[in-house]
């Protein structure tokens, strides 16, 4: 997403054009009958996400699990996620508790997923983008660590900064190789070490984060400053 790294004008241009799928007659046809429908609001979800729209994006997300046969991981997550930032900005405190209790509910169903899998270790995708993957050597499912980063950006906006790094870790051991590190990652980890005193791992952090995103240097830089880093 275009809005992750900043770019305002490119979320709204992305908003607009994933309006324009989701609105078209050939989405509408899919929710009756193709399964790949709940990708075009699952996106859009996130469009909205970008532009802090939460509540819209809330909508979406809950929209896209209403299609799926069986709930799904990652999709309960970004409701989840959606809620806690709706209920943070609104100081709605049931909402915030409703997002966390729909990222627990995530992380347990991905463990149900990954007991189902024991047997029959298929690789593929479901129509959400959630991939069917082996499990880690501890019994979790590799497909779990989107979740981990999900509940980690909510505990991270509620400022609980102990509990998303454990979530953060968590989520890069299970990572899967194909799956990219990124600077605002990194500069997130560096925040939160920061904020729970590990000086020495927030100036890793932020070396790779500058290393991965050289053009967000100042804006890093800066923080790392704040920090006292």
């Amino acid at each position: 997403m275009r809005g992750n790294s900043g770019d305002l004008k490119g979320a709204q241009a992305d908003l607009a054009t994933t309006n324009k799928a989701v609105t078209s007659d050939m989405a509408y046809r899919s929710r009756l009958g193709d399964g790949d429908c709940d990708l075009e609001y699952l996106a859009r979800g996130w469009a909205y996400s970008s532009i802090a729209d939460f509540s819209s994006a809330t909508a979406d997300f809950d929209y896209s699990l209403g299609l799926k046969a069986t709930p799904e991981p990652y999709t309960l997550a970004c409701r989840g996620l959606a809620k806690v930032n709706t209920g943070l900005n609104s100081s709605v405190d049931d909402l915030v508790q409703e997002g966390l209790a729909d990222l627990n509910d995530a992380l347990e169903l991905a463990r149900t997923f990954a007991d189902a899998q024991v047997e029959d270790v298929s690789l593929g995708r479901h129509t959400s983008g959630w991939p069917v993957v082996a499990l880690a050597a501890d019994g979790l499912s590799a497909n779990a660590f989107g979740c981990f980063f999900l509940r980690g950006m909510a505990f991270f906006a509620k400022q609980d900064y102990s509990l998303a790094l454990l979530d953060f870790e968590q989520g890069m051991r299970l990572r899967p190789k194909v799956v990219q590190d990124t600077g605002e990652f990194r500069f997130a980890l560096g925040q939160l070490r920061a904020e729970t005193g590990d000086k020495e791992g927030a100036a890793r952090d932020f070396d790779a984060a500058v290393s991965l995103k050289p053009e967000e240097r100042i804006v890093f830089n800066e923080t790392r400053k704040a920090y006292g880093i």
